[in-house]
């Protein structure tokens, strides 16, 4: 089976549950459009959009859901959290919320429009988020590691 296949698949039995409203069934689509099943993984290997950096994502669980993050993508430095909202408005009013400390400011918010979305463009929006937040884990590392050697050698 192809990969698209895969992700057509996957998007039409997330579509097929009527239960979820549109922001966990968004969260589900987020995972799917790397080609993983339910609950998340690695990335399938096919996809020539994702970077070596990106070990796997997951829909995140009760706990870090109810502290605003609903993917968590395992990269080679870390987590990267990431927040998926419907519209601009919600995602504005979210980074509202970070800035009053009601969220952590390191979850990347991401905005994915049910209607307008397919799998690509929503790897595109993850992958940026997720390469942003990256970016800052590889300096923070860097940070940590001069630090600890400062310790060591005095």
């Amino acid at each position: 089976m192809s990969v698209d296949t895969l992700i057509l698949t996957l998007f039409e039995g997330i579509w097929n549950s009527k239960p979820d409203s549109k922001g966990p069934r968004n969260e589900k689509r987020a995972v799917a459009a790397f080609g993983c099943r339910e609950g998340g993984g690695a990335p399938d290997t096919r996809l020539s959009d994702v970077p070596e950096w990106f070990c796997a994502i997951y829909n995140a669980g009760r706990r870090l859901d109810a502290a605003g993050i609903d993917i968590v993508v395992w990269t080679d430095a870390g987590r990267v959290r990431i927040q998926i909202k419907s519209s601009q408005k919600n995602a504005t009013l979210f980074r509202e919320k970070q800035k009053r400390g009601t969220y952590r400011p390191d979850i990347a918010v991401v905005v994915i429009d049910e209607d307008n979305h397919g799998a690509e463009d929503i790897r595109r929006l993850i992958i940026a988020a997720a390469t942003e937040q990256y970016e800052i884990l590889l300096a923070k590392n860097a940070n940590k590691v001069g630090v600890q050697f400062l310790v060591r050698a005095a």
